[in-house]
């Protein structure tokens, strides 16, 4: 009887002893949700009640104007805001593909340059103005910054190819041990994705800008080497050539002359079918952009010269629409680590004079709060065949990548 008494008392704690237990768990449980409703909670009171400007970056958003939709503006140009995968979005680029749909690759993650990034990938087929939900392609490493996609679809084998940077922020490294590489999508849109294959390069080297094809059809993908990297003199970063032939593997460095300070190197072919190339680079003393020209497609270069366009220290990249007439999307300032407004510009001398120049992101108008430090930059532009329409994307206060579309009339005739 004693015995039965004893384990009645022993049954009936352990009882008690899990019931307190889920009394813990559903307090903790319902503390979690309150901590979870107040967060949500006030960031709603601060996205609606700290900007009141209904045409607001900030309000844009609740409004569902970033969902992908291709609208027309007032100013007669074509845009759409893309819906963010994360907090912070960068480093677009913007390819024709396979089928003559648009192709958008950039960069997500809880912010510039940290670990845990990737790399999303969106379409936007022709005579459609809606691009698709993005799909993370690469990244996600809890031990790597993944960034700078670089899209190339190659005509000769109908394949999309993108490089990329990797590196990790653990000590001892950083950007100067960055490493690139390369991926294929064979169905020539980046549904599907090959393995990814560490290229030769040297460590520190990046990629920004696009690839140029030679009359040949040998490969010359731009690139620069970071400060404190391996080759780099008196802690200065310089831009050089990586090229490849089109049958094999073998890539090989190929020098661009006194470009110290001068990096992510834009190269265009001002002319169809003629060897003469010209470059053009970001300042990283903020002050001007520079450019130089090639006659032998990179084998030789000029000296690098001082631009009439001003540079910020922010990304740039140009594109020929047509025979002698180049387009360049920058940030028309200097000394400065401000990045807006930005323009497209347009030259008909080879980039020597840029006439043209119509702001995309004016500093301030009525859908933009005064005084406040937007970051409009890290543009990406090409042209479609079929219309020459220019099609830009570009960082939307980092917050999403926007959309243009315009026509040469737009930025040479402001219509």
């Amino acid at each position: 009887y004693q015995r039965r008494v004893r384990e009645k008392k022993i049954k009936k704690k352990k009882n008690a002893n899990m019931q307190l237990k889920l009394i813990n768990f559903q307090f903790l449980y319902l503390l979690l949700f309150l901590i979870l409703f107040l967060l949500n909670f006030n960031y709603y009171l601060s996205s609606s009640s700290l900007i009141s400007n209904s045409n607001s970056i900030k309000f844009r958003k609740q409004l569902n104007y970033w969902d992908g939709t291709v609208r027309k503006a007032s100013d007669g140009r074509l845009e759409a805001y893309i819906p963010p995968p994360n907090y912070v979005n960068y480093a677009s680029f913007i390819e024709v593909g396979a089928n003559n749909k648009l192709l958008l690759a950039w960069v997500s993650g809880s912010n510039e340059s940290v670990v845990g990034t990737r790399i999303f990938l969106t379409r936007l087929a022709q005579n459609s103005s809606q691009w698709t939900i993005a799909r993370p392609v690469i990244g996600g490493d809890s031990k790597l910054v993944t960034e700078n996609p670089v899209l190339f679809y190659n005509e000769a084998d109908k394949q999309l190819y993108m490089f990329y940077v990797q590196y990790s922020l653990e000590i001892g490294y950083g950007s100067n041990t960055s490493q690139v590489y390369m991926i294929r999508s064979p169905d020539g849109e980046g549904e599907n994705w090959t393995a990814p294959q560490l290229l030769p390069f040297r460590k520190g080297t990046f990629v920004r800008n696009r690839l140029l094809l030679s009359t040949s059809g040998t490969w010359l993908l731009p690139v620069h080497v970071v400060a404190g990297a391996a080759g780099t003199s008196n802690g200065a970063a310089f831009s050089e050539l990586q090229t490849k032939e089109p049958d094999d593997n073998d890539w090989k460095e190929q020098p661009i002359s006194d470009t110290n300070y001068l990096i992510e190197p834009s190269i265009v072919r001002p002319e169809a079918d003629k060897k003469n190339i010209v470059a053009f680079f970001r300042d990283q003393r903020a002050q001007t952009i520079y450019y130089t020209s090639s006659e032998h497609e990179g084998a030789s270069w000029d000296t690098p010269q001082v631009g009439l366009q001003q540079n910020n220290d922010a990304g740039i990249q140009a594109i020929n629409i047509n025979n002698d007439d180049l387009v360049l999307v920058l940030n028309p300032l200097s000394s400065t680590i401000r990045k807006f407004p930005l323009a497209v510009s347009m030259s008909h001398d080879y980039g020597v004079t840029w006439p043209q120049i119509r702001m995309l992101e004016p500093q301030c108008d009525s859908g933009l709060e005064p005084g406040y430090e937007y970051d409009f930059s890290m543009p990406s532009v090409v042209v479609t065949d079929s219309d020459r329409q220019i099609h830009i994307t570009y960082n939307y206060d980092s917050a999403t990548i926007k959309y243009v579309r315009v026509n040469q009339d737009w930025i040479e005739y402001n219509y």
